[in-house]
């Protein structure tokens, strides 16, 4: 069944968005991307280092996606402070690592 990009928790969504409809990320570049994965808690998220993600990237051109919304205040599973994650796009933009979904960092703070 199809996923909602505002489903972040669905175990879907990652698999919709690198290989479902509307996307071209396994088409287009097949064999010429990697995927690495960090499945956290909330309070983990401080010990994420822009540093180490950037070190794990192997590429030239790399791009970070966050499968999170910002929240003030939602216990809903996918959510998180959103102070917490957009500290962690601000390390990780810092480190060379830009925010590619499901916006970029500065715009995404406004949306």
């Amino acid at each position: 069944p199809p996923h909602s990009d505002w489903d972040v928790a669905s175990a879907g969504l990652v698999g919709d968005a690198l290989e479902g409809p509307g996307s071209g990320t396994a088409r287009l570049l097949e064999g010429e991307y990697e995927v690495q994965t960090a499945w956290c808690k909330t309070e983990q998220l401080a010990s994420i280092s822009g540093d180490g993600v950037r070190q794990l990237l192997r590429g030239s051109s790399v791009s970070a996606w966050y499968f999170l919304w910002p929240s003030r205040g939602s216990r809903r599973p996918g959510c998180c402070p959103e102070e917490d994650l957009f500290a962690l796009l601000q390390r990780a933009e810092r480190a060379g690592v830009p925010t590619g979904w499901p916006h970029p960092g500065h715009l995404w703070r406004i949306v």
